[in-house]
C-alpha cells in the first residue's frame, strides 16, 4: 500500500530530474519490479506530460494498472528529489572481476570479450550497453551490444529478438548482426559500426530537401523489406538511423519490432515506442499496430530532418489529437514543393488507412521526388473532398461545370482526349521507371556490400 507521504507526489507543474529518474528506473528494473516497456512508457509519460495540469502519479496509476502503486510512487518521489541519496550511484564491489559485465559499471577500454577488445563505450540503456570494439588480430572496428547483468526475462526476450532479426534480415539499409556469442554466461551481438546517428547530425541544423530525400530513401526501402517479412519496427526515429562512414543511412535497433513467429513484445493496451514519433494508434495499443505506424514515424523523421523541429512536439500526436496537419515555425516551409508536402502529409495522416498502403508505395514516391517526377500522393484523397458545407457545394459546382466543359470540348476537339491519354501513359511510364530504379539500386547496394565483405576477408 502507498503511505500517507505519497499524497504530495502528484503536484502539477513539478519538474523531473532526468538523471534521478534514470537511476530510479534502473533500480526498479534490476529488482524486476517493472519491465523495460513499462519503464520506457513511464519515463516518456513523466518527461512529456509533467508540465500539464494533470497529476503525474494519478496518470501513472491509470496508464499502468499492472504496476505496483508503491513502485510508481517511489519512481515519482525519487525523480522529484534529485538531491536525495538514492540517486547517488552505488559503490563498486571490489570482489567482482574488473572485466565482468555489471549493471553498475561499464567495461573498461582494453577489456577482452572473446575475440574482440573494447575500445570505448558508445551508449548504454536500461538493459544493454553498446561498445566500439576491435576484432583481433585484424583490428577491424565493430559495435558490440552486451546484455546487462540482472536483466529480467522480458528484457532478455527483447534482446534475443533483436539479435534474431538482425541475423535473419538482409538489406543494405538495415544494421546487420554479424555474430552472436556468449561471454561469461551473457549473450552479446556484434553489429556493423556506424560513427554517428541522424540525431547527432541534426544537432548541427536541418538538411536541405534534396539531401534529406537522398539520405532517407534507403530507410523507406528498409521498412519495405521489414514489412514484407511481417516485421513492424515500431521505433523509427533519428537516434535509430545510423550514418556510415560513406554517408549512407541504415536503420538500427529492432528490439521493439514485432515478428509473426513470436508476436509483439508489449502488453495489450500498453504503449511501446517514442511518443514524439509514434502514430495515433500506437498510443492506444502498441501490440496491434501495423506498417502504417512505421510510415507515420518516417514522416515525422522526414519533417524533423527538413524543418529542424518535431511536427507535434515532444509529446507526439497523442498530445494534439485534433490538429489535422502539423505546423512549422520554420520559414523555409513555405518553399517546399507541392509534391514534397503531399508525400509528407500522406505519411502524417491521423487515420492509418489514409496513409500509404505500403512502404513500397512510400519509397516509390520518395524516389519520384528525387528524380523530379510527380508523386502519387498528389492524387486527391477521397476523404479530403469536403471540409465544410460551403466548400463542398463549390467543389460540386466546379466538378459539374468541368465535366460539362470537358464533354463539350471533347466532342469538338477529339485531339484533347488523345492528349489526356498520352499524358496519363507518360506518367505511368515514369512511375514504372522509378520502380525499376528502386529495384536496381537495391541490387547494386547488395552487390556492393557483398564485394566489400569479400575484400575484407584475409587473403583477399
Amino acid at each position: 500500500m502507498i503511505g500517507d507521504g505519497d499524497d504530495d507526489l502528484g503536484t502539477p507543474g513539478a519538474s523531473i530530474d532526468r538523471q534521478a529518474l534514470h537511476v530510479a528506473m534502473r533500480r526498479a528494473l534490476a529488482r524486476n519490479e517493472i519491465g523495460l516497456d513499462e519503464a520506457e512508457g513511464i519515463s516518456m509519460l513523466l518527461l512529456a506530460r509533467v508540465d500539464s495540469r494533470r497529476e503525474p502519479l494519478d496518470e501513472l496509476r491509470a496508464e499502468f494498472p499492472g504496476v505496483n502503486p508503491a513502485v510508481l510512487a517511489m519512481l515519482v518521489r525519487e525523480s522529484l528529489s534529485p538531491s536525495a541519496s538514492p540517486c547517488e550511484p552505488p559503490e563498486e564491489d571490489p570482489s567482482e572481476p574488473a572485466d565482468a559485465p555489471s549493471r553498475r559499471t561499464a567495461l573498461r577500454p582494453g577489456t577482452r570479450v572473446g575475440e574482440w577488445e573494447v575500445v570505448r563505450l558508445i551508449a548504454e540503456g536500461a538493459c544493454a550497453e553498446v561498445y566500439e570494439v576491435a576484432e583481433l588480430p585484424r583490428g577491424e572496428r565493430r559495435a558490440l551490444k552486451l546484455l546487462r547483468l540482472g536483466a529480467n526475462p522480458h528484457d532478455r526476450s527483447r534482446f534475443a529478438r533483436e539479435l534474431d532479426l538482425g541475423s535473419e534480415l538482409e538489406n543494405p539499409a538495415l544494421v546487420r548482426c554479424l555474430a552472436r556469442r556468449q561471454w561469461q554466461g551473457h549473450e552479446f551481438g556484434i553489429f556493423e559500426l556506424a560513427e554517428r546517428s541522424l540525431h547527432d547530425r541534426l544537432a548541427a541544423g536541418p538538411l536541405e530537401v534534396p539531401e534529406a530525400i537522398a539520405l532517407l530513401l534507403p530507410i523507406a526501402g528498409a521498412l519495405a523489406a521489414l514489412h514484407r517479412r511481417g516485421v513492424v519496427h515500431r521505433d523509427v526515429k533519428p537516434s535509430n538511423i545510423l550514418l556510415r562512414s560513406d554517408g549512407r543511412a541504415v536503420l538500427a535497433d529492432l528490439g521493439f519490432a514485432t515478428a509473426p513467429a513470436s508476436g509483439p513484445i508489449s502488453i495489450a493496451g500498453g504503449f511501446v515506442g517514442t511518443p514524439a514519433y509514434a502514430a495515433p494508434e500506437q498510443f492506444r495499443d502498441s501490440s496491434r499496430v501495423g506498417p502504417p505506424a512505421d510510415i507515420h514515424a518516417f514522416g515525422v523523421v522526414l519533417f524533423e530532418t527538413v524543418m529542424g523541429e518535431l511536427p507535434w512536439g515532444e509529446g507526439g500526436v497523442g498530445a494534439r489529437p485534433c490538429r489535422p496537419y502539423p505546423h512549422s515555425s520554420n520559414s523555409s516551409s513555405t518553399r517546399l514543393s507541392n509534391g514534397f508536402r503531399a508525400v509528407l502529409y500522406r505519411c502524417l495522416e491521423l487515420r492509418a488507412e489514409d496513409r500509404y498502403a505500403s512502404a513500397e508505395a512510400l519509397a516509390l514516391d520518395v524516389r519520384c521526388l528525387q528524380r523530379g517526377l510527380r508523386p502519387r500522393a498528389l492524387l486527391p484523397n477521397r476523404r479530403r473532398r469536403a471540409t465544410g458545407w460551403l466548400r463542398l457545394r463549390f467543389r460540386e459546382i466546379a466538378v459539374v461545370g468541368g465535366l460539362v466543359a470537358a464533354v463539350g470540348l471533347g466532342a469538338a476537339f477529339p485531339g484533347i482526349r488523345n492528349e489526356f491519354h498520352r499524358v496519363q501513359a507518360a506518367r505511368a511510364i515514369d512511375h514504372y521507371l522509378a520502380e525499376v530504379a528502386i529495384a536496381a539500386d537495391e541490387k547494386l547496394a547488395n552487390l556492393s556490400s557483398d564485394v566489400h565483405e569479400l575484400l575484407a576477408k584475409p587473403g583477399a
